[in-house]
This record gives structure tokens, C-alpha cells and sequence, in this order.
């Protein structure tokens, strides 16, 4: 389980650890390793922006981490979907905070044919929201946090946890990523002293059936 190292380089390490330590479920997002959090919130939260009947191509949800950071909070998810009756592919982008907001975004490449404007899926090839199975979420990031321990390495966040959705429970696939803070040192940058953090990052897919794997 050996990853290349990555670095982050911290301004104020005050600023990153009061913002790691207040990104919490509830007011900013959604504690993903709790899945009563997930259950009372990441279906409801969707719902409000696109209808239960909207038929769900993809998932993806975004954690509170900003680069500078680590976090075990999704803040946002962004969504692909038909809405109920159409053909016509559309996202939204969704904050998962106390104040949920939903914003329209561009399909542009993804799921839609730039050169025809055709959808890549059919709406029956997919699920509608109500039918989307969550509950294996918290398992999942638990599972892979601890094949990350085992191996000696921190679970200090997740990036994004991406679920891609298909009508047949075998094509179902949830992919995400996991962040492992390995250690810091002082620097000197841009005439000033600053911190930097080195972190491995693990991916892991799992299936409808919630069985993890780490991709190599």
C-alpha cells in the first residue's frame, strides 16, 4: 500500500487546524464516517434541489479538506441527473451546510455527447434518487480508514466520494479517496516561513454489496 507523497504548504497552521477542527457534521456538512449523519441528511439534502424522482447518474461529494486541510466532512455533492420525465442531462451543485444551496452547472464533457448534445446514458439505465441505496457509505470509508491504519498510515480525511450510479446493482460503483498525513516541516517560501505537510493519498472503489478495495 505505498503511494507517492504529495505536499501541502500551510500559511498559518492556527488557521488549518481551527478550520479541520470546525468543519463538523451538521452546520458545514456531513460526517461521512457516520451513517446516521448520512441517513439524516445526504438523501433529504439532494432532494430539495432536484425531486426523489430525478434519475441519478452520478454523485459526487466534496469534503470540507481545501488543500491546506484534512476532513472527514462532505460539504458539498455534486449531482448528475435526468429530472422526472426529461432526457436532458443536468447538474447541480449542492452544499450539504446548515444553509443548503443548490446551483446549476455545466454537463459540459461529461455524460453528453459535446458533439451531437446527446446524452452518453439512458434514464432507465439509472436510479431515481428514492431508489439509491446509502447505507453502506460509513462502512466503506471505515473499511478502507482501517486497511489505511493497518498499514501504518494516518486516516486523517477523505477528498471526494464519488457514487456512479447504474440500474443493475452490479455496475454500481462507489470510488474515493483517502488522505494520510505523514509530516510537517518549516519552510521558507515567498519571504516568509511557512509549514509543509507531506500526505499520501489511497483509492479505493467498493460495490453495491459494500466490498472495498484499495486500486493499485
Amino acid at each position: 500500500m505505498k503511494k507517492h507523497l504529495r505536499t501541502i504548504l500551510l500559511l498559518s497552521v492556527v488557521v488549518a487546524t481551527a478550520l479541520t477542527q470546525h468543519s463538523c457534521s451538521g452546520l458545514f456538512g456531513i460526517d461521512i464516517t457516520n451513517q446516521k449523519d448520512i441517513d439524516d441528511n445526504l438523501r433529504s439534502k439532494i432532494e430539495k434541489f432536484v425531486g426523489s424522482d430525478a434519475k441519478i447518474i452520478e454523485i459526487s461529494l466534496g469534503s470540507a479538506g481545501t488543500g491546506d486541510n484534512f476532513s472527514k466532512t462532505v460539504t458539498s455533492a455534486q449531482v448528475y441527473y435526468f429530472e422526472s420525465g426529461s432526457n436532458t442531462v443536468k447538474c447541480k451543485y449542492i452544499t450539504l451546510g446548515s444553509n443548503s444551496e443548490g446551483k446549476e452547472r455545466s454537463t459540459l464533457g461529461k455524460y453528453v455527447d459535446d458533439d451531437t448534445d446527446t446524452p452518453t446514458v439512458k434514464p432507465e439505465d439509472v436510479l431515481k434518487l428514492s431508489e439509491i441505496d446509502f447505507s453502506k457509505i460509513a462502512s466503506n470509508v471505515n473499511k478502507a480508514g482501517k486497511m489505511v491504519e493497518e498499514s501504518e498510515n494516518e486516516f486523517s480525511g477523505i477528498r471526494t466520494y464519488d457514487i456512479i450510479v447504474n440500474a443493475d446493482p452490479s455496475k454500481i460503483i462507489h470510488s474515493f479517496t483517502i488522505e494520510s498525513r505523514q509530516g510537517s516541516r518549516t519552510t521558507a517560501k515567498s519571504g516568509g516561513l511557512g509549514t509543509e505537510i507531506s500526505y499520501l493519498k489511497f483509492n479505493f472503489t467498493a460495490d453495491a454489496e459494500g466490498n472495498v478495495k484499495e486500486e493499485k
